[in-house]
This record gives structure tokens, C-alpha cells and sequence, in this order.
């Protein structure tokens, strides 16, 4: 996944519109106060969530694992302090008040140990808020891949679940459910494949060929496809208690 990001980094700033809409709602939940405070974002990509985060004056380290990423984030958004690192397993010296994220634990393989240390991170008293794509996402491509998802997406309740059995008390979580529309299927892949969402290869060229074709007829007749995303944010306290 990471290589697939890092090939993308000079396409992904400006052709990921869903990223930066997912950024702009977790947004919505910034709390109004927190100058001066040391915050850390894990998987800051080139800086969408980055630029709304620095807005709030707040000191803040942009974490990536892409090396493309951190050099395109810095120069877009160079009131962060961008370091190369892994938001899976954080360096010992990832310590702050804050801890955030857009768009990345979708792609976590083992969210209760990456929520563990992530709040190992937090100073007493710390919050999280979190953005990320859960079930049902991109519905309509499983459709037309039977038996081969492109994606693996846990539900909102298993995330709620995930942060309780971290140790975060969550103060509000909430989903969204956003359409989009692509001229045609191939277009969608396009973008998938631009984001660096989906690996060359990963299906042979019968199977894309097929879900391809499954898609368009199942919007025969309509100017253009549709695309479902369901956003989840998620607002927790480190501790036990409100």
C-alpha cells in the first residue's frame, strides 16, 4: 500500500477530491482551543487534514511513510514539522496532546495494536479524532467483483469497538454516506488507481474487462456512473472518563 502511494504522490494532491472531502468533515470536529498544544497527524499524505490542522496554531508533526509524500506535504504545507515514520508502529519519541488521521486506518491490518500505540502517544488528558472510509464503501465495484472485493472494510460499530478496546473513551462518533458520480466505470478505476488506491495487477485484465461492463450496464441509460462512499469520524479521550 505504501509503495502504491508513494508512486502517486506527484497525481495524488490534486486528483484525491473524496480525500479532501473526508478531510473537510473530520475538520468539522477540530475543537475551537487548542493553540499551543503539540499534535501529531499519522498518515498526513501531502497535507490535506495537514493545512486545516496548522490553521488551528497548534504545533504539529505531519507523520508519512512515502518519501514523496513528505517532500510534496513540506513544500504545500511547511507550518508542519513533516518527518518520515510509521503510523502502524510510532517511534518511542511520539509523544503529544492531540493525535489525528484522514483517510489511513481503512487500510490498517491490525487496528486494536495500532489503536494501543497510538495512545500510548498521548499525554494524559489527550484526544484523538480520526477520519477514515468504512462499510458500505465503493458498494457498487463489490458488486461486480464477485468473490474478489477490492477492498476489506470494517463497519462503524466494529471501529467504536476497536477505540473502547484500546482504552479511548469516545466522545462522539458519526457516519456519512456520500455519492459521487464517474463518466464510467473505467474512470473510476482510473481514479482509484491514481490515489494509489488499488495495485496494477491486482485483477487479471478478463475479470476488469467483466466488472467493467457489469458496472456500465447496471447504469445503461444514465450520463454517468455512481460511486458510494461512507465516511466515519470518531472523537475519543485517552482515558476512561469525560
Amino acid at each position: 500500500m505504501t509503495a502504491r502511494f508513494n508512486e502517486q504522490a506527484h497525481e495524488y494532491h490534486d486528483q484525491a477530491m473524496i480525500q479532501k472531502d473526508l478531510a473537510s468533515w473530520t475538520a468539522e470536529w477540530l475543537e475551537s482551543e487548542i493553540s499551543g498544544l503539540e499534535g501529531i497527524e499519522f498518515g498526513a499524505g501531502t497535507g490535506h487534514f495537514t493545512q486545516l490542522l496548522v490553521s488551528k496554531n497548534l504545533t504539529l508533526r505531519a507523520i508519512d511513510l512515502s518519501p514523496r509524500m513528505i517532500a510534496l506535504g513540506s513544500a504545500l504545507v511547511p507550518e508542519a514539522q513533516w518527518e518520515l515514520g510509521n503510523a502502524w508502529v510510532p517511534a518511542d519519541s511520539y509523544n503529544a496532546d492531540r493525535i489525528f488521521s484522514s483517510a489511513l486506518l481503512q487500510w490498517c491490518k491490525d487496528p486494536l495494536e495500532t489503536l494501543l500505540r497510538w495512545r500510548s502517544c498521548l499525554r494524559t488528558g489527550g484526544r484523538l479524532l480520526c477520519g477514515m472510509y468504512v462499510r458500505e464503501t465503493l458498494p457498487e465495484l463489490t458488486q461486480v467483483l464477485p468473490g474478489s472485493a477490492p477492498f476489506h472494510w470494517h463497519t462503524p460499530e466494529e471501529w467504536s469497538n476497536f477505540f473502547e478496546e484500546a482504552g479511548f473513551t469516545i466522545i462522539r462518533a458519526e457516519s456519512h454516506k456520500k455519492t459521487y458520480h464517474f463518466p464510467n466505470a473505467i474512470e473510476l478505476l482510473r481514479y482509484l488507481h491514481r490515489i494509489g488506491s488499488v495495485r496494477v495487477g491486482r485483477f487479471s485484465a478478463n475479470v476488469l474487462r467483466s466488472a467493467v461492463r457489469n458496472y456500465d450496464t447496471a447504469y445503461a441509460g444514465q450520463k454517468d456512473i455512481s460511486s458510494t462512499w461512507t465516511f466515519f469520524r470518531i472523537e475519543c479521550l485517552s482515558g476512561n472518563s469525560l
